[in-house]
């Protein structure tokens, strides 16, 4: 379910849950598993940390801290997805 609202404290932790299209397994029919490695090296540089992660075939959580973000985490997540 969407949220339309805007998050933007910063110092704080997030949990962040999001799906493939009608949870087909997405993740492993396209080999995205590198690139989720790669955006949370993304992440790390706007200043976005994973503490913690579960990635499944169809389907990803995070616990991401935020430190000094500048931008609204909703923004931050929804580019890299």
């Amino acid at each position: 379910m969407t949220v339309k609202k805007k998050y933007s404290k910063s110092d704080t932790f997030y949990y962040i849950t999001f799906t493939g299209f009608q949870w087909i397994s997405l993740f492993e029919i396209t080999g995205l598993y590198d690139f989720i490695y790669e955006w949370f090296q993304k992440l790390a540089l706007r200043k976005v940390y994973v503490s913690g992660y579960v990635i499944m075939p169809n389907h990803i959580h995070l616990l991401v801290y935020t430190k000094n973000s500048k931008a609204a985490i909703n923004t931050i997540i929804g580019t890299g997805k």
